[in-house]
């Protein structure tokens, strides 16, 4: 029932299908009902609620089986995490992608791409919260982890332009605060230029080069008069 219920997940999200979507969720819903400690099923009934956009029913369900300390806990933690997002509580959806980071890297049981991504859910939780510089430092720790992955330097470079933007903004130009913003900017500019190379775009496009080629011009490097 189990083995039904992901393959017909995997199939709805190829096809699109409602149909298949249901069929998913009755055979979670079935096996969950047979044993109410079954983090798959759980885990995989919360996936189907959100593809269902029944965010809240998806928080209950990923919220109860977190609770229940059941094994697999850091994809459920990550997957409450996303729906967190989806719901607009960034401090809750980053708290719980910090615990989730944790978890994995004391138990050493996972992947650095793992680690990679959810330090990047991080990042964007700080981001739209307001939060570039942690944002920043979310990014180069999973840029440290996969050095080569090319979206996460842009992605290190346009939160470094919305940071100094933002400033420029709210006239925060104290001598400490504009020196430093001017630095990222600089460095944000050197990280579009050199991504808008024809030679740094991958065969898998992670990013806009022409974006890239854009963002470069436009971070005019400012200093404090």
């Amino acid at each position: 029932m189990l083995s039904l219920g992901n393959f017909y997940f995997a199939l709805s999200s190829a096809a699109k299908s409602d149909s298949q979507l249901k069929d998913s969720y009755k055979f979670f819903y079935h096996v969950l009902n047979e044993n109410h400690s079954n983090a798959y099923a759980a885990n995989g009934l919360g996936m189907v609620c959100v593809e269902k956009r029944e965010i809240e029913a998806a928080r209950e369900i990923f919220s109860k089986a977190r609770e229940a300390n059941v094994p697999m806990s850091e994809d459920i933690c990550t997957n409450l995490a996303h729906v967190y997002l989806l719901q607009n509580r960034l401090v809750d959806a980053e708290r719980l992608y910090q615990a989730t980071i944790k978890s994995l890297s004391q138990t050493g049981s996972t992947s650095s791409d793992s680690l990679v991504s959810i330090n990047e859910y991080v990042s964007y939780a700080q981001f739209s919260n307001s939060r570039h510089e942690e944002a920043i430092k979310s990014l180069l720790i999973a840029a440290h982890l996969n050095p080569t992955n090319l979206r996460l330097w842009y992605n290190i470079a346009f939160v470094g332009e919305a940071y100094c933007t933002n400033l420029i903004e709210k006239s925060m130009a104290d001598f400490n605060t504009a020196d430093g913003a001017g630095q990222i900017l600089a460095m944000s500019k050197k990280l579009f230029k050199a991504l808008a190379l024809p030679q740094s775009q991958t065969s898998q496009k992670v990013y806009d080069r022409k974006l890239a080629s854009i963002h470069s011009a436009s971070c005019v490097v400012w200093k404090h008069n």
